[in-house]
């Protein structure tokens, strides 16, 4: 049986320049806000967790970089 996932919502304080970019990044793509931040922080965990930078679709970085900044 398929598992269920509830969406919950998150309140947070960004710079408002911030708010534009993400604006526009959800118009390009055609997606909620929601699941823009769900690629987003899939990428950087994916990077922190295996030590290898990966594109935003979730391939692993083509020119195998792996210099992950310790602090964003």
């Amino acid at each position: 049986m398929p598992v269920k996932r509830i969406r919950t919502s998150i309140s947070m304080t960004v710079h408002p320049d911030t708010i534009d970019r993400f604006e526009v990044v959800c118009e390009k793509f055609k997606l909620p806000r929601g699941q823009v931040v769900d690629k987003l922080v899939v990428a950087l965990w994916t990077a922190c967790t295996t030590g290898k930078l990966t594109c935003i679709n979730g391939e692993v970085c083509r020119m195998s970089r792996t210099d992950i900044p310790p602090v964003l």
